[in-house]
């Protein structure tokens, strides 16, 4: 069966599709809008054949399905606003509203229509009218067509509409746009109306207006069968304004920093409005709810303003805060910006020149509202996943020059809980490795990971500004992967609750910093630094220096508060060595007893910087470091221990630079002596890895000749601890086997006997059996392998060179023993005569 047909088009209508739902029923579907719908306003009557077979009715959620079957009718609820119109036979004629239509849309063949089903992919695409100019890119930005002050009458107008009005659409759009002559007043007048919608409760089903009311949508929105952008859509094309629901993917309550993005979580859908001649972003439904930070379950807070107080708080991440409050970021908000929150299905309506994919879109940082509303920009940071370098993190913020001073910055640092874990773990807090101080225009956010703590962190960044009234003062969050610690982390000295830097405290005193205005100062250029204050005669400075290793008694003598001539308070500090210090600046006011902290500076001291006389003898010890001499290190120490200068690590470098020198030099004396007891000694005293290692090869060098020395001993042991009858046994020999003969001509050449007098066994028999002084055993002991001639070497090398040990221990054990010693004292004599192999 082949059914075509001529589909007409309804101004305001828009053709969604054909199907087939059995071989005898069709269907047409049309999206109609659905304030049409709900006033039952030209939807009255559905004809086939010019006859009419039912009267449109809202069913379910507002919508209605009619199909015909033998003249029966229907009704079907679905899940989008719709009407179907049903043919059956070969001929297909419709008239929707009784309208006069006259443009032909195109002809569509039935038999090619799919399934009739509802597709669920509607509810995802774009709502843009036929006819409507294409989407591009704004020409103007949003402060040069848009002032809040020049809608303040309207905005009062829309605040006077009382609520019989939202019972009807009609009667309260001819109330919001009345007298309004422009697009762009009537846009701020729904808007605003919108958005300052308060939902009363209601506790019966029966109460609540019906959903073709303005107020029963609100009610309809609030079930979750509507949307902020549908409303809006409906009320400013009502008042023939261009608008389109745009759908997509959006950084809302469901995102955390960092995540991949998925429409099963992350769908939304926003408006775009055309005015002035360009499209414009509008999201009333986020204009209406202001969140004050997204925070799950999922971290757990491990620094926070709380944290650097007495009470730590208990650690607990607390759910998202969301309030009504009008936030006019999110109307006619400008492409670049409301891209950082919302990425659109279809890349043209992100009005941009040149659209970012998916993956980039994931990747920008995620900045809030307030970061825009306070002129925020950000310095070094390009994507919202930082990953720290040797285990740090700066992020820089710079602030516009009319406001830096009055800004006041907050941090909350999370870690994400690892889900491995049971039951609570005490994950580590940071709050001495978090360092906020302003430098300049800027803020900067700087955090020093130690070792343990690997994992992902976030950082939720916050702002007040007491002169602008913020819908929320969340600026913005970043993702923090530390896969690797810093090698060497050191604390900050304190965490101090006023800050670092001038700030609230000291204004809160009336206090003025006139020097000084960052928080974090380098004192390398003077011996003494000077911080001056602009004090009330009332009030008293008391300033200290902290170090996280030393005691605060220790550092009173390197810091005095005084006042000069103008009335001034100076602090005068001279930080006694390298390294970090906070000076911690209090404040007490006249019949008080108490100190406030009311200012704070940590302070970074590279080199220090000392009178010429002082800085001499610091530049002595540094010669004498890497000159190394033994001597003159010892001189230098000296020099140094008696005048009294501080060791900021030059003298601990000079006592090991030192002990170095001196290990090396014994070391050395014991190698070239070939003495094992002085080799031991000295040995066990380096057992200190780091020192090992500044000694070098000679380490190697030493351990090698101490173990050849050992054997050579236990060798020597050997023959000493012969017994009598052993010796007996070699001496009893009348003809001894070849081995034996020649292993004791090789051992008495080394004792200095001529080999004319070894020749024969009787003559070695007569040397084995002498005793006391002159006895065998007693040479062995006394035997100094320096004393071997040349000549005598060689030729005890010749000869036992002709055997091997298992050939001369088959012959005699007592002769292999002899043997080993012969040949340890061949390569012993060679090795101090530099000839070995």
């Amino acid at each position: 069966m082949s059914l075509q047909s001529t589909i007409y088009r309804v101004p305001g209508y828009e053709l969604v599709g054909v199907g087939i739902y059995a071989s005898y029923k069709f269907m047409l579907r049309v999206l109609v809008p659905w304030y049409e719908f709900m006033h039952g306003t030209n939807l009255c009557m559905v004809r086939i054949y010019g006859t009419s077979i039912g009267t449109m009715t809202r069913v379910g959620n507002g919508t209605s399905l009619c199909m015909v079957r033998v003249g029966r009718i229907y009704g079907t609820s679905l899940s989008w606003y719709e009407m179907v119109l049903v043919r059956v036979g070969s001929k297909l004629w419709y008239e929707v509203a009784e309208s006069n239509c006259q443009e032909i849309i195109k002809p569509i063949n039935l038999d090619d229509a799919g399934n009739g089903a509802p597709d669920d992919d509607n509810e995802d695409k774009d709502d843009v009218e036929v006819g409507y100019p294409p989407p591009t890119p704004p020409t103007t930005k949003k402060s040069q067509i848009y002032d809040q002050e020049t809608f303040h009458q309207v905005e009062q107008h829309v605040r006077k509409a009382t609520p019989d009005i939202a019972e009807d659409f009609s009667q309260l759009l001819e109330y919001l746009c009345h007298g309004l002559e422009t697009d762009l007043a009537k846009v701020r007048a729904i808007f605003y109306w919108i958005i300052h919608q308060k939902i009363p409760l209601l506790l019966k089903q029966r109460d609540i207006p019906p959903p073709d009311t303005p107020i029963g949508y609100l009610y309809h929105m609030r079930q979750r069968k509507g949307t902020y952008s549908q409303l809006f859509s409906s009320m400013c094309r009502q008042s023939n304004v261009p608008c389109a629901v745009i759908h997509g993917l959006a950084k809302g309550i469901r995102y955390n920093v960092g995540d991949k993005m998925c429409s099963k979580l992350h769908k939304h859908s926003w408006n775009a409005v055309y005015v002035d001649g360009n499209w414009r972003l509008v999201n009333p439904h986020w204009a209406a709810m202001s969140a004050d930070g997204y925070k799950s379950g999922h971290w757990t807070i491990v620094d926070c303003p709380e944290n650097h107080v007495d009470n730590d708080g208990d650690g607990a991440s607390r759910s998202y805060i969301i309030r009504p409050m009008v936030n006019d970021f999110y109307f006619l908000t400008d492409p670049d910006k409301f891209i950082t929150k919302c990425f659109p299905n279809n890349p043209k309506w992100q009005l941009l020149a040149k659209p970012l994919t998916k993956q980039q879109f994931e990747a920008l940082p995620f900045l809030q509202p307030a970061f825009y509303d306070l002129g925020l920009q950000l310095l070094n940071i390009e994507k919202c996943i930082i990953y720290p370098i040797e285990g740090k993190v700066e992020i820089q913020i710079q602030i516009p020059d009319k406001s830096h001073q009055r800004l006041q910055f907050i941090y909350n640092l999370f870690q994400l809980r690892d889900m491995n874990d049971e039951g609570e773990i005490d994950y580590p807090k940071l709050e001495r490795f978090v360092l906020q101080y302003k430098k300049g225009t800027m803020i900067v956010f700087e955090i020093r990971f130690p070792p343990i703590c690997i994992g992902s962190y976030k950082l939720e960044i916050l702002c007040h500004d007491p002169e602008k009234s913020l819908p929320s003062e969340w600026v913005c969050d970043f993702l923090i992967v530390c896969g690797q610690g810093m090698e060497d982390c050191v604390p900050l000295p304190v965490a101090p609750r006023a800050g670092w830097g001038p700030g609230l405290p000291l204004h809160r005193h009336g206090i003025t910093a006139l020097t000084h205005q960052d928080g974090v100062i380098c004192i390398d250029k003077d011996i003494f630094t000077n911080f001056s204050f602009k004090t009330k005669k009332t009030q008293d400075l008391f300033a200290e220096l902290v170090h996280i290793s030393r005691s605060k008694t220790e550092l009173n003598e390197f810091v005095e508060c005084s006042k000069n001539e103008n009335g001034e308070t100076v602090v005068k500090v001279k930080a006694p060595s390298e390294g970090e210090f906070a000076l911690l600046i209090h404040c007490r006011e006249e019949g008080n007893l108490r100190y406030n902290n009311v200012c704070n500076y940590l302070l970074h001291r590279n080199t220090v910087v000392e009178n010429p006389s002082k800085a001499k003898i610091r530049q002595q010890l540094a010669e004498a470091i890497e000159d190394g001499d033994e001597e003159a290190l010892s001189s230098a120490m000296q020099d140094f221990v008696e005048n009294g200068l501080v060791d900021s690590g030059d003298l601990a470098k000079a006592k090991k630079k030192f002990l170095v020198a001196r290990v090396n030099k014994e070391l050395q004396d014991a190698i070239d002596t070939r003495n094992l007891d002085k080799l031991e000694r000295t040995m066990h005293g380096i057992s200190d890895t780091s020192l090992r290692r500044n000694l070098g090869n000679i380490v190697e060098n030493a351990e090698i000749l101490r173990t050849y020395l050992r054997r050579l001993k236990r060798v020597r042991q050997s023959v000493l601890e012969m017994n009598q009858k052993t010796i007996s046994e070699l001496r009893s020999y009348v003809q001894p086997p070849s081995a034996v003969h020649g292993v004791m001509i090789s051992t008495y050449l080394l004792l200095g006997e001529k080999e004319v007098n070894l020749k024969k066994w009787r003559r070695v028999q007569i040397l084995i059996g002498k005793k006391g002084k002159e006895g065998l055993k007693n040479r062995v002991a006394t035997f100094q392998p320096i004393t071997v001639k040349r000549s005598a070497l060689e030729k005890s090398k010749e000869i036992i060179h002709n055997y091997d040990l298992e050939t001369v221990q088959i012959a005699s054990a007592g002769a292999a023993t002899f043997y080993q010693w012969a040949t340890s004292m061949i390569h012993e004599v060679e090795a101090i005569r530099g000839t070995a192999k």
